[in-house]
């Protein structure tokens, strides 16, 4: 549910024209049936991020162009073991690297996402730092970033 209104804030915030059509079995089920359509969808209120900006003083501590930035973004999924793949990837790099990975993006059972973002967060400490939502603009603009 929460790619299918990323994916309606995306189309609202692009300011073009669009057809909305809503197929019954992409709406995912819940205990009230199919037709669970998130208010947000409705009303077009989109219930912020809580931004993680413990990033930019890990950053700060980094040489100019010396950290990968690497995000999933706010609407792509992926498979625990897709995400470990991902991660081994920037490890075995050797370089320094922000890893924006959002909890609910992996998919599996409830709270494996998060189970598995924090095991990768330990192991990481020495070369990598990974936030569920980060300050975008500014990290994107760090001397860091590069």
């Amino acid at each position: 549910m929460e790619q299918l209104m990323e994916f309606w804030f995306g189309l609202v915030n692009s300011r073009k024209r669009f057809l909305w059509v809503l197929r019954p079995e992409i709406v995912p089920e819940n205990d009230r049936g199919h037709d669970d359509v998130p208010a947000e969808l409705v009303d077009g209120k989109k219930k912020e991020k809580k931004e993680d900006k413990s990033c930019i003083a890990w950053l700060d501590k980094q040489q100019n162009r010396s950290v990968i930035y690497a995000s999933l973004g706010s609407i792509t999924s992926t498979s625990s073991n897709q995400l470990v793949e991902l991660w081994y990837g920037l490890l075995n790099g050797k370089t320094n690297f922000l890893f924006v990975v959002r909890p609910n993006s992996v998919i599996g059972k409830v709270g494996e996402g998060k189970d598995v973002v924090k095991e990768l967060s330990k192991k990481s400490k020495d070369r990598g730092y990974i936030v569920d939502w980060e300050p975008q603009e500014a990290v994107l603009n760090h001397l860091a970033i590069g």
